[in-house]
């Protein structure tokens, strides 16, 4: 397999099961969702520098927020893309239990069928 070296030198595959679903999903989403559903993704993840991280940490960034927030009429819902067999973080988990004591709606998937069940089930899906 081919693979690349990132910044710090770490490998960089291109076999990343996690990105090719979260891409896969958001062109479902852009078809299938209705059009009063505000989504968008929450781009947390990766490498910052530590001065960059730090920044945004100030400005409010929070660990554990999930991949994709949808809000509909009044409710959001909150999804968690994972690799099959992945699983979430102490803080994604928190995150998850803070959500639902607010009344907000999680989900962790691992295949894009599940997840637009679980949209569509919620009202969000055409």
């Amino acid at each position: 397999m081919l693979a690349f070296r990132g910044i710090r030198g770490r490998k960089l595959g291109r076999n990343n099961p996690e990105r090719d679903l979260h891409r896969a999903l958001v062109q479902e989403l852009k078809i299938r969702c209705k059009p009063d559903v505000l989504w968008f993704h929450v781009p947390n993840g990766g490498y910052r520098h530590p001065a960059t991280a730090k920044a945004m940490k100030l400005l409010g960034t929070l660990a554990g927020v999930p991949d994709l927030l949808f809000f509909h009429k009044s409710n959001l819902f909150a999804v968690e893309l994972k690799a099959r067999g992945g699983r979430l973080s102490p803080a994604q988990q928190a995150y998850a239990d803070k959500l639902d004591h607010n009344g907000g709606f999680f989900w962790v998937g691992d295949n894009v069928d599940g997840v637009l069940s679980f949209l569509s089930h919620g009202g969000l899906l055409k």
